[in-house]
Parts: C-alpha cells; structure tokens; sequence
C-alpha cells in the first residue's frame, strides 16, 4: 500500500510540472518567463523577445513557447543563437517585415500563451514586447511591453 501511494504521489509532483515550469534541457539556465504571448497573422499581432548577451565570452541563448495547455510549441534548440559578447538578437513568433536580425522561428496563426528565454550563462538581459506588424505602417500601430519574470516565479511589484 505504501509502495501504491509513493507511486501516485510521484506521478501527482510530475504532472504538477507542465510546459514553463519543466526543467530546462541540460546544459541551459531558465532566466526568465513571459505570459501574454501572442501570435496572430490575421491581425498582424507578434510577440518580440530581444536579448542581449552581457557575458564576456559566447553564450546560446532560445526561446521556447508553451500553449495554453502548457504544451511546448517551440523548441530552443531550433531557436537558438549564438550571442557574443555585447551581440543582440531579436526572435518574433511569427512573420516580421523588420530588420534581417530578427529572428523569425514560428509561425503561429490564433497563438496564445507563455514562453522562457533560455541560455547557457546568465549574463543575459531581456525585454519582451507584443506589437503590430503590418508593413504598411513602419511605425507599429500598437505597441504593449510584457512583464518579465525570473524563471517561474514572480515578486510582488
């Protein structure tokens, strides 16, 4: 009987860990978690993560998306970049008609949920903002800075 509920408990902490809150591939750190991400082509609505390598030497740095069931969509690995020190990059969940640096790794059509910049050293800092992306405007027509949080846990502000 002991045995039995030592089973179900370990299932119940497992299942408790979904999507943001799953422990990082080997080798990376969580840094930092972002909620309200966006994806809509049909309105032209993206999500932007910019990030800028503080680090003395190269560090990678991804980002990987969950939906709202905590599913993972992205995977950091294929997101990933190299950063040198000083280097920036900029990722957008979906198509961008900005500068070539911006790296395109999703196309989301009606997405909406989290996602964590992941790196290989914590010299990072991160911005991450949601804005319009219609080429016929260069100045985006809406523009909204997300809360950042370090890993998965959020202060009070």
């Amino acid at each position: 009987m002991r045995r039995l509920l030592a089973v179900c408990a370990l299932l119940v902490s497992n299942s408790a860990l979904a999507g943001i809150a799953d422990p990082p591939p080997v080798g990376t750190i969580h840094l930092y978690s972002m909620l309200g991400v966006a994806g809509f082509t049909s309105s032209k609505i993206q999500t932007y993560f910019a990030c800028t390598a503080t680090s003395p030497s190269a560090q990678l740095v991804g980002v990987q998306f969950y939906d709202e069931n905590g599913n993972e969509v992205g995977n950091a690995t294929t997101t990933q970049r190299t950063l040198g020190p000083g280097q920036t990059a900029i990722w957008s969940t979906g198509p961008s008609d900005g500068p070539s640096y911006v790296t395109q790794f999703l196309n989301l059509q009606n997405f909406g949920g989290t996602a964590r910049i992941l790196s290989t050293s914590s010299n990072l800092i991160c911005s991450a903002f949601v804005a319009s992306t219609d080429p016929s405007h260069p100045i985006p027509a809406y523009m909204q800075e997300l809360l950042i949080v370090s890993k998965a846990k959020q202060k009070g502000q």
